[in-house]
Parts: C-alpha cells; structure tokens; sequence
C-alpha cells in the first residue's frame, strides 16, 4: 500500500529534519556540506521555496523552509535523493543514506518560527560541537548575524524583522537560555515525540 501524501500548503513554513540511516554521518568532509548546500540551492530555484533556516550537522540536516507552489515533499525528494546518489558514489557505498522518510511539523505562528530558529542555530553548541552557533559554519546563523553573505536560497528578512535592533537583537535572542514550554515542543517534534 503506497504510503499517505504528505499535506502541505503554499507559502506555509515547516521544520524539516531529516537524519542518517542507524545514525550515520551524513557529511564526512568540506565538500558534502557545500554539494548538500548546492542541491539546496538548486531545489529553491526549481521549486520556489525560500529556506528560513537550515543547520547540517554530521548525522541529521534541519531546514526552515517556506514553501512556494511545489510540493515540499518533491522538493525535499530531490534533494535528498540526488544528495544520496552522490554520496554514495563518492565513498562507494550501498544502500539508504537517509533513516526513512524526513520528518516536519508545520509552523503555525511567529513565536513557534522564532523558537525553531534558535533551536536550529543552537544545535550544534547543544551538541558540544562549538560554545558558540557562530563558530559552527554549517548554519544559517552567520547569515544572520551579518557575519557571512545570504545565500540566494536563504530568506532572513521575516524574523530579523521582528527584532527593532535586527541582527543585534537576533544573536542575543538567539544565545539567551530559551528553556520555555514552546522551546521543549519545538525539541520533542524534532526528535519525533
């Protein structure tokens, strides 16, 4: 039996995670973040959609995505898929890359947007990686702080808006303990509770 469509809707904003098979890195050097960061690319011109936020850490991706008239599930099928074939040409392996399907929750107000931003931009301090998001070069972070250009697929306008001092506003919102009954939902539907 094939499986359900997943539901989608133009213009709505979802929290994508998608993780290695039994936990496996998904990038192994320099060059797997910038094809994974270039396929992206790609699918926002192909498909429309403007990407929020992103974070590639070694073993699972997570994506802020809006989405324009396509499908996110033919987008994210196309990155992930063309991501797949390349890495396991390059390193000669078999078989699935990605654990199952990618999972998402659909953001459905400001103040879920904002906490799934600073989840995703804290990730890799959560993980011991850096002790600070702006050493981790695998983010959307530094774009955000004006520390790196914006890449082309990478739309900052809508939160930085919501902060009078901008990016000044955003880093501190960022770095400050977000430990609030919507930054624990935000954990639990990344980790598919």
């Amino acid at each position: 039996m094939p499986r359900k469509k997943r539901e989608w809707a133009k213009g709505c904003i979802y929290h994508i995670i998608t993780r290695g098979n039994r936990h496996q890195d998904l990038f192994k050097c320099d060059a797997d973040y910038g094809i994974f960061l270039d396929l992206l690319s790609k699918a926002h011109c192909r498909y429309g959609f403007a990407a929020m936020g992103y974070c590639l850490m070694t073993n699972h991706v997570h994506l802020l995505l809006r989405m324009g008239d396509k499908e996110l599930s033919e987008a994210m099928k196309e990155v992930l898929s063309l991501y797949a074939m390349n890495f396991n040409t390059r390193y000669r392996y078999d078989g699935h890359l990605f654990q199952g399907r990618f999972s998402c929750s659909m953001v459905e107000t400001d103040a879920y947007l904002l906490a799934a931003s600073r989840y995703i931009h804290m990730n890799p301090v959560k993980a011991r990686m850096v002790c600070d998001p702006g050493l981790y070069e695998y983010s959307s972070y530094n774009a955000y702080i004006g520390k790196n250009p914006c890449p082309d697929f990478l739309e900052t306008k809508t939160i930085l808006s919501m902060f009078p001092d901008g990016a000044d506003g955003y880093k501190e919102f960022v770095t400050s303990s977000g430990n609030g009954k919507l930054d624990r939902q935000v954990e639990m539907d990344s980790k598919g509770v």
